[in-house]
């Protein structure tokens, strides 16, 4: 149940997705933990609090550009999540509209807390709750680690990476000292990698908890670099491992051309096993953490 106590407020089954730079796969990680958590019998809600509201094309669900969400932030209007898309999921759009956001937060600072108002009466209904966060917008990001219990990372390995770390980890010691210091990073992942060698991958794993000097936060998968079947999945709105089953029955290219039928890679199963572990990795941290102490 969410809770607020002594002057924090927390949602305690509230994943948020958080990165310091763009092309990490934070909203496909995202996505995909909240897709793949339904699936699998999970009460989840989607809140896509990025004003790009790219959500919508990876689960292909209609959005109203975040004016609802932003309303609920601003103003008080109580959420009012969609299900229309996937049994077990719902969602709340992102969109342009959150650009008020920041502003608003700068003129009203106790509004640092409404993203917890506005889950709290709903948050009960949901095993979990995933936030896919801004990139860049610092006050957004601070408003969702207010309210977040947990925190997953994407990441790269190269210099601009170290930077988007050390951006990351400075927004979560701020919040872990002015209004949640319950905030724990759930993990903190490496992808997209161009290699399928284990080898690579394992190499990059590595790097990866140097670069953080804590090796136990690193989760052990490493998603592929696949841009052309991550493209086509949002021309779908298709999670990896949905579109991966489409291509298993569908007719094989050469015969589709054809017919007129629609083509699939039939290299999307390895992409797709690559996010089942990743999330199964996530999901399995987020369970022991929320096992009673």
């Amino acid at each position: 149940m969410a809770h607020s106590l002594e002057g924090v407020y927390l949602i305690p089954q509230c994943i948020a997705f958080v990165a310091g730079k763009g092309g990490v796969l934070k909203t496909t990680a995202a996505t995909q933990t909240a897709g793949l958590a339904a699936a699998g019998g999970w009460s989840v809600l989607l809140v896509d609090l990025d004003p790009q509201g790219n959500a919508m094309f990876d689960l292909g669900y209609r959005s109203d550009g975040g004016a609802g969400l932003a309303d609920a932030l601003m103003r008080g209007t109580p959420l009012r999540p969609a299900s229309d898309r996937r049994d077990g999921l719902a969602y709340v759009a992102g969109g342009p509209a959150l650009d008020e956001l920041a502003p608003h937060l700068a003129l009203h600072p106790e509004a640092i807390h409404a993203l917890h108002n506005a889950l709290e009466p709903i948050a009960d209904a949901y095993d979990l709750i995933v936030v896919d966060a801004p990139p860049r917008e610092l006050a957004l990001r601070r408003m969702i680690l207010t309210a977040a219990h947990y925190l997953v990372v994407p990441s790269g390995v190269d210099r601009a990476s170290r930077v988007g770390l050390a951006d990351a980890a400075a927004s979560v010691t701020e919040i872990r000292q002015a209004t949640n210091p319950d905030l724990d990073v759930l993990g903190v992942f490496a992808g997209p990698v161009g290699a399928n060698s284990h080898q690579i991958r394992s190499r990059v794993v590595t790097r990866l908890g140097d670069l953080i000097d804590d090796h136990d936060l690193v989760l052990g998968t490493v998603v592929r670099y696949a841009p052309l079947i991550a493209e086509e999945c949002r021309e779908r709105g298709l999670l990896v491992g949905e579109y991966a089953d489409a291509a298993s029955r569908a007719q094989p290219w050469y015969e589709a051309i054809k017919t007129g039928s629609e083509t699939y890679s039939r290299a999307a199963e390895g992409l797709a096993a690559d996010w089942q572990l990743l999330v199964d990795e996530i999901l399995a941290r987020f369970v022991k953490l929320q096992e009673p102490s």
